[in-house]
């Protein structure tokens, strides 16, 4: 099911990229993706592929590098590699964003 799921956001991102052309990036295009290669990158993380999930967190963070979401989900997979400063750092970021989160 999950691989579904990501089969189907991939092929959404592989859409809207090719839509994308010279137009201006607006605000929400950027949140919504921020928020989906976020999703993706958690279904990664889930998944311990844990290079594609900080690949996906990169366009994330690219897209909108105010998305404290995105930050909660890099500490994540900075955990599972053992990284705890970059973990840390990451999380305290997001806080920082993000303070209710």
């Amino acid at each position: 099911m999950r691989s579904a799921a990501v089969a189907v956001l991939a092929l959404t991102l592989a859409a809207c990229a090719g839509q994308a052309g010279d137009a201006v990036r607006k605000p929400d295009n950027l949140l919504a993706s921020a928020k989906v290669h976020t999703e993706l990158a958690a279904a990664y993380y889930e998944r311990s592929q844990l290079g594609v999930a900080l690949d996906e967190l990169r366009v994330a963070l690219q897209a909108m590098p105010t998305y404290a979401p995105a930050y909660n989900v890099r500490g994540l997979v900075h955990m599972a590699l053992r990284e705890e400063k970059e973990a840390d750092e990451d999380f305290q970021h997001s806080l920082q964003l993000d303070p209710n989160d």
